[in-house]
């Protein structure tokens, strides 16, 4: 694998994670999906913070499909790569929107991600759209798309 492709990929793994740490603003009516939804991206960031990788499985459909190629298992790999690189990570949303659909759900984010010891290391522009679909009463992702927000060509 190549090494851009490769960190790349590991930028946009802890992207998808890290961008559902939303704090989301909606009006004072939410629906009850929406608040489901605000519950299940909580949750899924705090599994990230706090490197608990079952947790994230979790939040994950077993039909998951990361940028048309990576299952569930391949994005946990990447995701246990990026914790051994960059022990800490810190992501700002630049912005965000929600959609939800009755069983479904799309976020679309655009995120700042570095990688971090004591100073920056390394950060990216993430542009990622991820699409939900509410199970059994639980919102899982089962399908995201990402990409550098900024193209190096």
């Amino acid at each position: 694998m190549n090494v851009y492709l490769k960190n790349s990929q590991t930028y946009a793994c802890v992207a998808v994670a890290v961008a559902f740490n939303l704090v989301v603003l909606v009006a004072c009516t939410h629906s009850s999906d929406e608040e489901d939804l605000e519950i299940a991206m909580e949750a899924l960031s705090a599994a990230v913070e706090d490197r608990d990788l079952g947790a994230f499985r979790d939040h994950l459909a077993p039909d998951f499909l990361g940028n048309a190629t990576l299952d569930r298992r391949a994005v946990q790999q990447i995701l246990l790569y990026h914790w051994r690189q960059y022990p800490q990570v810190r992501a700002q949303i630049v912005e965000h929107d929600i959609y939800v659909e009755g069983e479904r759900a799309r976020t679309t984010v655009l995120a700042l991600v570095l990688g971090l010891d004591v100073l920056p290391k390394q950060g990216r522009l993430m542009e990622v759209e991820a699409r939900w679909r509410k199970q059994d009463g639980t919102w899982r992702i089962h399908h995201a798309q990402w990409h550098d927000a900024i193209r190096r060509d």
